[in-house]
């Protein structure tokens, strides 16, 4: 998240880009994220960047509010999503 004066710059993508490259650089293979549906800015920055829907999971509770998530991840070093999914079981579309 970037302050509201900043938004609609560019901010957040340079942010971003450069941690993603740090992440990259010191051997991150996949990258993963929740994302609050109906947040469509955010949906929408981070498919931009990159991430991929894995599931939704439901009723989570975030405060006062039960929210549904958007679980999204991005393969980084050429890596698959099968790979990810099979390494990270909780992240299955079947899974619980």
């Amino acid at each position: 998240m970037v302050a509201t004066p900043l938004h609609g710059r560019g901010v957040a993508q340079i942010l971003y880009g450069r941690l993603e490259s740090w992440m990259r650089g010191n051997g991150a293979l996949w990258l993963r994220l929740g994302v609050v549906e109906g947040n469509s800015r955010a949906e929408r920055f981070w498919e931009n960047s990159g991430y991929l829907d894995i599931r939704k999971r439901q009723g989570v509770e975030m405060g006062k509010r039960l929210n549904t998530l958007r679980v999204m991840a991005k393969p980084l070093a050429a890596g698959r999503v099968s790979e990810y999914l099979a390494a990270v079981a909780r992240d299955r579309p079947d899974s619980q």
